[in-house]
């Protein structure tokens, strides 16, 4: 069941094969030394009602211009950007791909050859990449432009950091763990306007995890201890700097990406604790709750995972033995409704809406022109509007869904008219009145 109301104010709205410095070691430890599970951890046997994840599907849909892994990956609009990584001769390259629906070009090179960065995007229409390394660290933060090609270094990170994984919250990127060097980092950097700071420390040095916002937190899955690969699923919540172990993936897992949609963080592949890839994609829920989601063509690990409007694409990786050029996308599949002539209530719902109360909750966020779908924690699951050339909403003073509720009425009126959105699509099937223009 969802809540409905209209609230006139605004709510809160690297990976490596080769370990980067001299130091490095390729030997895989099976052991872990995780701090202690919570009670009532997550299982494997989760199911889609403890996660929220949809069924998804997965398909090439592009092909880079050279197989490469381990590149940063940051989304700029709708378009995703990949930055250097290691290609099939195992050597870092300058390279910059843009990936666009289902074609991919090259974008311009780095002034250096880099691999295990990370990306984010910066404001202003920029991107900035994160550190990395070939046989040393970096603590570089670069802009790049991606109408221009340039490239300018902006700042520094507070060490010098390859392996690290980011993830963007309310305009501040935050890096997670990584290598300095010499030593494993437990930090977590907050970076704006080409300034970093550290804001939080994890409870042990971390590497090649798994990283992505959902809601107004940092979930982080898995990564590379000093003793080998983590089960762990930690929280870092930006607002009080907290970090809490919220729940233990199936396997211990290194070397993976993830991406969010539509709510839910997406684990895909990994190096599992026999020390080869894997082709699982897990659904890690707010709350830590995991279960496996889907199945990837071949085993990947170090690749780079993009979150656009309604997908996750997956750039290149390691298949084991080499990296790949493809291009995967990951999106939710569509339901059927089966309808009767006569139904029961709740039947033929989507299954957020089904449940007793309180159930989500959908706001007609006037002040910001938009609406919204956020769950009993708080973490928007739907918003619109959500991508560039959707048409904008003026003054939503009310919404609701329509009976079956694949589709919101919100009424403009200060705007003079009624629209009809599809939901989750976000099309606009119907409008009543003229926008702007005062009826009789």
């Amino acid at each position: 069941m969802v809540i409905l109301a209209a609230v006139a104010t605004a709510v809160g709205s690297i990976h490596e094969l080769r370990d980067s410095g001299p130091s490095a070691t390729r030997s895989i430890v099976r052991s872990t030394t995780d701090p202690p599970a919570p009670g009532r951890a997550s299982t494997r046997g989760s199911h889609r009602g403890s996660t929220g994840a949809a069924r998804i599907r997965i398909r090439k849909i592009a092909e880079l211009p050279a197989a490469v892994q381990d590149a940063a990956v940051a989304v700029l609009g709708d378009r995703a950007y990949a930055f250097g990584g290691l290609d099939s001769g195992g050597g870092s390259t300058t390279a910059v791909s843009v990936v666009r629906g289902s074609s991919v070009r090259s974008a311009g090179r780095l002034p250096l050859a880099i691999h295990d960065a990370a990306a984010a995007p910066s404001g202003r229409g920029r991107l900035v990449v994160l550190g990395g390394g070939q046989v040393a660290s970096y603590a570089g933060i670069a802009a790049f432009d991606p109408g221009t090609g340039a490239v300018r270094i902006v700042g520094r990170l507070p060490t010098p950091l390859s392996d690290l994984s980011v993830a963007t919250v309310g305009g501040t990127t935050y890096a997670v763990g990584g290598f300095t060097g010499s030593a494993w980092s437990d930090g977590i950097v907050a970076i704006g306007a080409g300034r970093a700071r550290r804001v939080a420390r994890l409870p042990i040095g971390l590497r090649y995890a798994a990283v992505a916002a959902v809601g107004n937190a940092v979930l982080i899955a898995g990564g590379r201890t000093e003793a080998g690969p983590s089960r762990a699923i930690y929280r870092f919540t930006p607002a009080d700097g907290s970090v809490a172990r919220i729940g233990t993936l199936p396997q211990p897992l290194m070397h993976a990406s993830a991406g969010a949609l539509g709510g839910i963080m997406y684990v895909v592949g990994g190096i599992g604790g026999a020390g080869a890839p894997v082709s699982s994609v897990l659904a890690v829920g707010a709350g830590g709750d995991v279960k496996r989601a889907a199945t990837l063509p071949h085993p990947l690990s170090d690749a780079g995972v993009a979150s656009l409007p309604g997908r996750l694409l997956v750039i290149g990786g390691s298949e084991g033995s080499r990296p790949t050029r493809a291009v995967l996308s990951i999106s939710p599949t569509a339901q059927p409704v089966h309808r009767r002539h006569r139904t029961r209530r709740g039947e033929g719902l989507p299954r957020r809406f089904r449940g007793p109360l309180p159930g989500d909750l959908l706001i007609a966020d006037r002040g910001n022109n938009r609406m919204l779908m956020i769950d009993p924690a708080g973490h928007i699951l739907w918003r619109y509007p959500s991508r560039p050339g959707q048409p904008r909403l003026y003054f939503d003073d009310d919404a609701f869904f329509t009976p079956g509720g694949h589709s919101i009425i919100s009424n403009e009126e200060d705007n003079h008219d009624i629209v009809e959105i599809s939901y989750p699509s976000g099309r606009i099937m119907w409008r009543y009145g003229h926008s702007g223009q005062p009826g009789s």
